[in-house]
């Protein structure tokens, strides 16, 4: 019980004071009596697993995996194993392969480093000085003096106010070019999302899940057509009377308005 106390306090404070732009947390957590399918947790509210459940809830984590990740001998399959986000969409879904299988998916082979590439819109001279920085730092490890540390403390400084430079040079060349342009602001906007909108899978008629866009659209086109109705503009709603539709006439008092922009605090 005091190893499930210390558990929540842990990811409470993980929530809390996260560095990161987002949460991920996976792994065994033994909770057999929670099922995620149709949020029910099939024992007491003050339970190891109640206790659980609706500290995930306060926490408005996503929870990813429904299907038996435990099976052994003659035991009814449960789900043991969970992967928590702090955001919806992040996982795209979950495939609950066999241990093998699943290694040689998923593990990736080794592929040699090509180099980290620089950022486009850094000029050759902030180029220059990030490479003169890095070997002022290799030049002060290697020989540890006080003169090659203040060589480097110095070529670091100029990197840094080089560096932002050229970023704030470019970040006031793209807003400038928004200007008459909606279409690339909105474009631009979209890229700096850290999730990217989609449709996911969705249930049709037959209560199948569908595997392609295209099914995608064509169940969202039937739901639309039926509950899309075009209404009669001669049409009335029987609870209003004529006198409630008409408009309501709109007054300005030139005297009113004139205190009013007195007191507006211009800046």
């Amino acid at each position: 019980m005091e190893n499930n106390a210390k558990l929540l306090e842990l990811l409470e404070l993980a929530s809390r004071h996260s560095y990161s732009s987002h949460i991920l947390v996976m792994g065994d957590f033994n909770f057999p009596e929670i099922n995620y399918k149709d949020n029910t947790v099939y024992a007491g509210i003050d339970s190891a697993a109640g206790k659980f459940f609706i500290k995930m809830e306060d926490l408005f984590w996503i929870q990813y995996v429904t299907e038996p990740t435990r099976a052994r001998g003659t035991n009814k399959p449960s789900v043991l194993d969970y992967v928590f986000t702090d955001e919806e969409n992040l996982i795209d879904s979950i495939n609950c392969d066999p241990p093998m299988e699943l290694f040689q998916q998923h593990v990736p082979l080794k592929k040699p480093y090509s180099g980290r590439k620089s950022a486009d819109w850094m000029t050759k001279g902030t180029k220059r000085l990030i490479k003169g920085r890095n070997q002022a730092w290799n030049r002060y490890r290697q020989y540890s003096s006080h003169r090659n540390y203040l060589h480097y403390k110095k070529v670091r400084n100029m990197t840094v106010h080089s560096v932002r430079k050229d970023h704030e040079n470019y970040r006031q060349k793209v807003i400038r070019s928004f200007k008459g342009n909606p279409k690339k602001f909105f474009g631009y906007m979209r890229n700096l999302q850290t999730v990217k909108p989609k449709v996911s899978h969705l249930v049709n008629k037959n209560e199948n899940m569908t595997t392609m866009d295209g099914e995608a659209a064509q169940v969202l086109c039937e739901s639309f057509k039926e509950v899309y109705v075009i209404d009669n503009e001669n049409d009335v709603d029987a609870g209003m009377t004529r006198a409630d539709t008409r408009k309501i006439p709109i007054y300005f008092e030139m005297d009113k308005v004139k205190d009013l922009l007195q007191q507006v605090t211009w800046t």
